[in-house]
Formats: structure tokens, sequence, C-alpha cells
């Protein structure tokens, strides 16, 4: 082997490692795993992880209920709540998006009497005449201990 191969082959070398550690220093050490810019904070796959509930749930009785249409023809259930151990005067308005009378009210159409577990959903899905509306989830009757 002559010195110009000798020469050759450690220069090839010294360029390789060079090249090497430059990819390694752009690479900032991450994998190939989607960066998550969230503060909730992914997966290693990139998926959301939320300790957020998605739900909220208002423990009371209704006061009132009506149907609001606003002109572009989205329909929203405006629903008043006394909520449970409250002092009298208060109550939570709350518009729930479509027609939920079915829910809220007796198979006779009266609106439910007592205390009822309203579960809708945190994040407002429309507005109806800019008023931000909730998608309901559930509503449960409680029972009350005697």
């Amino acid at each position: 082997m002559s010195r110009v191969d000798a020469f050759a082959a450690v220069g090839f070398t010294i360029v390789l490692l060079l090249f090497m550690v430059c990819i390694s220093i752009l690479a900032h050490c991450s994998d190939t795993t989607k960066q998550c810019m969230l503060p909730e904070g992914c997966n290693s796959l990139g998926v959301v992880i939320s300790n957020i509930d998605p739900n909220v749930s208002l423990v009371g009785s209704i006061v009132s209920g009506e149907m609001h249409q606003d002109k572009d023809g989205r329909v929203g259930t405006s629903v008043r709540v006394h909520p449970k151990a409250m002092y009298a005067l208060w109550d939570e308005s709350i518009l729930f998006c479509g027609d939920e009378s079915e829910r809220l009210s007796t198979p006779d159409g009266n609106l439910l009497i007592g205390n009822y577990a309203f579960t809708y959903r945190r994040a407002a899905s429309r507005l109806i005449d800019g008023v931000a509306c909730h998608e309901l989830v559930e509503v449960d009757k409680l029972v009350e201990a005697k």
C-alpha cells in the first residue's frame, strides 16, 4: 500500500467521522416521532395526552327552559338550572345545541322535577345568535339518601 493510499484512507475516515458528528449535532438527539407542541403533552406516537376532563357536570333542578332558533336555522335549548345546595336566587343558564326537549322533560311534556345531574361538553360546539352552545351528554336523576 502506497503512502498516497494510506493518506486517502485516513482522510476518508476523518471526513466520515466529521460527517457523523455534524449529523448528530443537527439531529439534536431526537427520534423520528412527531414533536408535540401542546402544553398537555403527547405520548411517543404524537397523540395528545390530557388530564383535563372534557365534560362538566351541573347538579340541580330545572327552573325554566325554552327553545331558540337563529336566522340561519340553528336550534338550541336554553335551560336555567338552580344548583343543588345554593341559595334560592342563584341559577345558571346553559344553552344546549339542538332540540333537547325530550331529554329535559317528562313524557307528558312538563319539565323534569327534582335534582338531576346534567353532564355536557366543556368546550362549546358552535354559536347560536352569538351565544356558545354545548353538547348535552347525559341527564341522570339523583336519588336522595333518606
